[in-house]
């Protein structure tokens, strides 16, 4: 009998990983800016709360938000934690804030989506394409 991997973190912890790992790389190492002027620490601070509400939402009503959210992507509440990933990069407005999202995006999309993925297929019997 074939046994499914489990999941050893959960992608919140990643996420919160992800999070600290931008704000000591913004006070240690700050590294080239961004210099879109005052406008990307509105922007990023936009995405960053924008990101933190659609996270709540869909955690909160994942059943009822499942079918909206899905039409867009495959795992909304990844989407929401990448979307305040890429609005805190911005609202502290360093190049090295870019570096924990792509360790974010490369550990969730191999541990958890592709899992995440694999169980509705086993649910549903067969492989459905994406709308």
């Amino acid at each position: 009998m074939k046994e499914a991997p489990r999941q050893s973190v959960m992608p919140t912890a990643w996420f919160a990983v992800a999070l600290v790992q931008q704000w000591i790389l913004w006070t240690l190492l700050p590294g080239p800016t961004i210099a879109l002027g005052a406008a990307q620490s509105w922007v990023g601070l936009a995405l960053l709360i924008g990101g933190a509400a659609g996270l709540a939402y869909v955690s909160r009503h994942a059943m009822a938000a499942a079918d909206a959210a899905h039409c867009w992507t495959r795992s909304p509440i990844c989407l929401a934690m990448l979307t305040c990933l890429a609005g805190a990069a911005l609202w502290f407005g360093t190049l090295t804030g870019i570096l924990p999202i792509a360790g974010f995006v490369s550990v969730v999309s191999s541990e958890f989506v592709f899992m995440d993925e694999e169980a509705l297929i086993a649910r549903s019997g067969s492989r459905v394409a994406h709308r």
